[in-house]
């Protein structure tokens, strides 16, 4: 027993032994949980070197930066976002952008800043299926900001700022799901920060009748902007 104690094979007490495996496995650890996550794409991955990025499938990316040469299209299917910097490249000939289908087209953009690879243009940001963007940075937006034609939109725990005349806009029919705007702060846009135009197709000959549409805004921050808040 007393060669147990003492000893091992390699002729070193076993307890220095337990202790440098015990470090090792602890500097594996954190070398592990300190490296940054691996970079992941599915679906409609990469993006062109040149022209629009047409997403026609279902499509991930995650822990990338993506620059696309073009227009980013979401066709009829979902993209999902996920710690991504995307740089739209608008130029001075021609401002491109994001343009979301109508539904079933799906656009999620979680822990990701979306903007311009060149900070003296801008980029459009239109859509007419759903959209959910959370904890994002977005800014040097064009146009009215991030325009909706659909009330299927939810956007929490973002930054908006840096826009050329809106920060968010919603123009969207009645009967449709519930539109929420949760803790954005927005900021240094040139004239409006939020736009809400609800509208019906019942004509000015229908005479009165009620819209239908609901939406929900609380926490948010809107400062420094030119124009008015909401």
């Amino acid at each position: 027993m007393g060669g147990i104690r003492t000893a091992t094979a390699k002729g070193l007490p076993w307890r220095l032994l337990l202790t440098a495996g015990g470090l090792l496995s602890l500097a594996a650890a954190l070398l592990a949980l300190s490296a940054p996550a691996s970079a992941a794409g599915s679906g409609d991955w990469p993006p062109p070197a040149s022209g629009d990025w047409w997403i026609s499938n279902p499509t991930t990316v995650s822990n990338e930066t993506v620059v696309v040469n073009g227009t980013l299209y979401v066709y009829y299917t979902s993209l999902s976002l996920d710690n991504v910097t995307l740089l739209i490249n608008s130029t001075a000939g021609a401002t491109r952008g994001i343009q979301v289908y109508w539904a079933p087209s799906v656009l999620t953009v979680n822990n990701s800043q979306v903007t311009t690879w060149d900070a003296r243009y801008r980029f459009f940001w239109y859509t007419y299926g759903a959209l959910r963007v959370e904890r994002s940075d977005v800014q040097r937006m064009a146009d009215y900001g991030i325009y909706t034609y659909s009330g299927n939109l939810v956007m929490r725990d973002n930054t908006i700022h840096n826009g050329s005349y809106g920060g968010i806009s919603a123009y969207y029919s009645d009967s449709q799901p519930a539109m929420e705007l949760l803790n954005n702060t927005l900021y240094d846009i040139d004239y409006f920060a939020v736009f809400l135009q609800v509208y019906s197709y019942y004509g000015a000959g229908a005479g009165p009748h009620d819209l239908g549409a609901d939406f929900v805004m609380r926490g948010n921050t809107v400062r420094d902007n030119i124009g008015g808040g909401i």
